[in-house]
């Protein structure tokens, strides 16, 4: 497997956390990462993506593939099928590359680089590939390394998965932000901005093995609570990530939510399990606009 392809072909994929194996199947849960909101003429379903999956993850929940049978439109956070077209790989590749004569060794805080020494270690990840990266790059690269060695696979997530049956079921794709915006939200950090992305991730990284499958092990059982645990993290340590990524977007999101809620046709919105949970998460946000999204 060539690691630096499949990271530039799938960087997105791990906006899970600025984006969750397990023994049953996600179909046994009795509640899953989706809820259903009434409007006047249609139901919008709100579905929590995880951006990355096993192979053993699948099939979806059953409530899943209803949610998808029944909505005529499909939103997505994004142009997947633009995400991996190389101009967007090159811009990321470039924003997150140091200046010649500069490494990750010498920008980052000491505690920070012996952390970051630690778990590349574990992951067998060389610290050379990281070193001429900035923060949030080598960041976004220990993430990638830690769920791609537990078997997930960028092309099996969830918005991935029904994208492409969207694409051949021939449905009406929406979405929620530009190619351009998302990459942004990395290439536009100012330097204490991805050192706090680093600190971020090396915090959820102190077990990096275990990570994959504990997340995913949430998500497959429904568990909001345990979701709104990293939200609640990082609104309180790290409140200018949380801001970025999931606070900022969920408002800006939450103006096309509602107008699919005036419709006629069904819909299907499909975004990261984070930015359901909490107070500023979209179900929470529909309730305070009146309506009562119902967990399925």
């Amino acid at each position: 497997m060539n690691m630096k392809t499949d990271f530039y072909r799938s960087a997105m994929a791990v906006l899970l956390f600025f984006a969750v194996v397990v023994s049953s199947p996600a179909a046994m849960a009795d509640e899953s990462f989706l809820w259903s909101v009434k409007g006047k003429n249609n139901t919008v379903y709100l579905l929590g993506s995880m951006h990355m999956l096993p192979p053993s993850a699948f099939p979806l929940p059953a409530s899943m593939n209803q949610a998808y049978a029944d909505s005529d439109i499909v939103v997505f956070e994004t142009d997947i099928g633009s995400v991996n077209k190389p101009d967007n790989q090159k811009l990321l590749l470039k924003a997150g590359t140091l200046p010649k004569g500069e490494s990750l060794s010498n920008v980052l805080p000491g505690e920070q680089l012996r952390d970051l020494v630690e778990i590349a270690e574990e992951l067998r990840l060389p610290l050379e590939v990281l070193n001429g990266y900035r923060p949030w790059l080598a960041a976004l690269t220990l993430e990638l390394s830690a769920y791609m060695k537990q078997g997930f696979q960028p092309d099996l997530g969830v918005d991935q998965h029904y994208y492409k049956r969207a694409l051949k079921d021939e449905k009406k794709i929406v979405t929620l932000e530009t190619v351009r915006a998302q990459t942004n939200l990395f290439t536009d950090m100012s330097d204490a901005m991805s050192n706090d992305y680093m600190a971020m991730t090396l915090e959820h990284m102190e077990d990096p093995e275990d990570l994959p499958e504990d997340i995913l092990e949430i998500w497959q059982d429904g568990d909001v609570g345990d979701m709104e645990d990293y939200v609640e993290d990082a609104k309180d340590d790290y409140p200018r990530m949380y801001n970025r990524f999931l606070r900022d977007r969920n408002r800006d999101w939450m103006p096309t939510v509602l107008d699919l809620l005036k419709q006629k046709e069904n819909a299907l919105v499909i975004v990261g399990a984070l930015h359901m949970v909490g107070d500023e998460g979209l179900v929470e946000l529909l309730r305070k606009s009146g309506y009562r999204p119902r967990q399925l």
